[in-house]
């Protein structure tokens, strides 16, 4: 893979999945603990950063 001719495209982190709140944040909830999904993409973010990827 050229990394400078790749995206990475984040779909689906809105506040009613993911926010304390959430109307939907039970939905998502049984089959994937939001707080690790919300932890590795943020993780992965600072990685490109670090890298010195675009992260716009």
């Amino acid at each position: 893979m050229n990394a400078s001719k790749a995206a990475v495209v984040l779909i689906g982190y809105q506040d009613d999945y993911f926010g304390e709140n959430g109307i939907l944040k039970a939905v998502i909830e049984e089959s994937a603990n939001t707080t690790q999904v919300l932890k590795k993409t943020h993780a992965l973010l600072e990685q490109l950063r670090a890298d010195g990827q675009s992260t716009r």
